[in-house]
């Protein structure tokens, strides 16, 4: 049956919770929130931190690469004990300057491994350690022989007071007394220091003379000047014999067995100077009186006559047996805490082989 125009039709309502639904929703509710939040929960753990079972063994793990990383290029190690170490390595981040780099541990289970590059503040690259060890492997390289110089000593001499005669010493004709050094038996090597004969003023001073070191061959000087100095004939004493001392700063240094002669020459073509020398009975025992007529082309050598002298000198004795110790390798163990973290182990060798420092 139809409505009449204008007649009011009634509505249906919308649905609603009713008084039972919303108190059995929110009994719910706290339910539903307490899931979602031991979800997070177990999210949360297994996400690494570094700081439990397999997560802090990787931790360790990486650590240990990059110690072992730059401890392989290490130029110069200065300390090496079990719980921490400081080398040096060539620039690494751009500054042009070395890098002074420390790893090290307190000791006390819980603390970090710590790296501290260049003097600044030391940043943590591995936390909660229970244990971490650095082991040494070393070996020693002999080092080359040395020498030293020790004391000036006196090395050969001759004086007598008997059967003396003059030497005139002028452009051409010179003298000198040929001499082997007394030398220790461990000598390695010699050299004069000065020397000292006896002369004076021949006529007028105004020569010039040299004394010369050379070296000799069967007892007689060869043309292989050593050393050097010259002198002004004023600086002789003009009447009596004196001793004359003459310093030789850069002799060379000569093999034990090596003979020398020492030679007083004129420089000018006039009387240079007169030396002292013994013309009969002389004695000397490993040392002989030489003189040349034309300027050192040849030389003569007579028995019985020497020359008072003598020469100090330094001799050079070897030092005893050195070696380095070389630096060879790096053994290195860490353990982070956590149930089921593992030690991790390894070992790096060190390719520029430095200097192990004294323990």
């Amino acid at each position: 049956m139809k409505s009449r125009a204008g007649t009011i039709q009634p509505q249906k309502s919308a649905a609603a919770f009713t008084l039972v639904e919303l108190l059995v929703a929110l009994g719910v509710l706290p339910l539903l929130l307490l899931g979602l939040a031991s979800a997070v929960l177990v999210a949360r753990h297994a996400v690494p931190d570094g700081t439990r079972g397999p997560s802090a063994t990787l931790s360790a793990g990486r650590a240990l690469e990059q110690l072992a990383a730059e401890l392989q290029y290490a130029t110069s190690v200065s300390v090496t004990s079990p719980a921490e170490i400081v080398f040096t390595t060539e620039d690494r981040n751009g500054d042009g300057a070395i890098e002074t780099i420390r790893y090290f541990w307190s000791g006390t289970p819980g603390d970090p491994l710590l790296r501290q590059a260049n003097g600044t503040d030391a940043v943590a690259v591995a936390f909660n350690v229970e244990t971490f060890h650095l082991d040494y492997t070393t070996r020693e390289q002999p080092l080359s022989t040395t020498s030293s110089e020790g004391a000036e000593r006196l090395l050969a001499s001759y004086a007598s007071s008997v059967n003396l005669g003059s030497f005139l010493a002028d452009a051409d004709d010179w003298c000198g007394q040929d001499f082997s050094p007394e030398l220790p038996a461990d000598a390695t090597a010699w050299r004069v220091t000065r020397v000292g004969f006896r002369a004076r003023v021949a006529g007028l001073p105004i020569g010039t003379f040299q004394v010369e070191l050379r070296s000799s061959a069967g007892h007689l000087p060869t043309m292989n000047a050593l050393a050097n100095v010259s002198m002004a004939e004023s600086s002789l004493p003009a009447v009596s014999y004196q001793w004359v001392e003459v310093p030789f700063s850069s002799a060379p240094q000569l093999p034990p067995g090596a003979r020398v002669a020492l030679i007083v020459k004129g420089l000018t073509s006039g009387d240079a100077c007169d030396v002292q020398y013994q013309i009969l009975s002389g004695s000397a025992a490993t040392s002989n009186f030489v003189r040349t007529t034309n300027a050192g082309a040849d030389w003569t050598t007579s028995a019985g006559q020497d020359m008072p002298f003598y020469v100090y000198g330094v001799v050079s004795t070897s030092n005893p047996p050195s070696s380095r110790r070389i630096l060879e390798s790096v053994q290195y163990s860490l353990r982070c805490a956590g149930a089921g973290s593992s030690t991790v182990q390894g070992s790096v060798r060190i390719l520029n082989q430095p200097d192990a420092p004294a323990t």
